[in-house]
């Protein structure tokens, strides 16, 4: 799945995967005083933060940076390291690590939007990333899948 997000750490994201037979968990409760996204955010908040030990995955299959043509030479700095131009100027020259390769197990691409190249994000920037599935009882539905 190919999905884009803001660069900066400062924003929280969620991608779920919710068999239809369970699309209602994510209108929430029309009693509630909170809107239906919040509701669902708090399902999913609930759902990874009692996901059993091991099943968090976002270590060893991280969110990538993907670039659709190749970087150019303007695209790093002197140390050889890429520094993509945000909307708002340079992002931060720590934002990635290590370049990605063609053939590698993280390597992901599309048919429809080809990846160039791709990037993994330094460690302070995925820190508090979560990727969980597993099967709960208290939400049948896999929402955090």
């Amino acid at each position: 799945m190919k999905w884009a997000s803001a660069h900066f750490y400062v924003y929280t994201y969620y991608v779920s995967v919710v068999p239809i037979k369970y699309q209602s968990f994510i209108y929430g409760d029309a009693s509630s005083s909170l809107s239906s996204l919040k509701q669902y955010q708090n399902i999913l908040e609930d759902y990874i933060a009692l996901a059993p030990d091991g099943t968090d995955r976002a270590a060893t299959e991280p969110r990538l940076h993907g670039l659709f043509s190749a970087p150019g030479a303007l695209a790093f700095n002197d140390t050889e390291v890429y520094t993509p131009k945000c909307s708002n100027g340079w992002c931060p020259d720590d934002l990635y690590g290590d370049r990605v390769m063609l053939g590698d197990d993280k390597w992901l691409s599309h048919d429809d939007e080809p990846t160039a190249a791709a990037y993994t994000y330094a460690p302070k920037y995925v820190s508090d990333d979560a990727r969980v599935r597993y099967d709960s009882a208290k939400y049948p539905c896999g929402c955090g899948a």
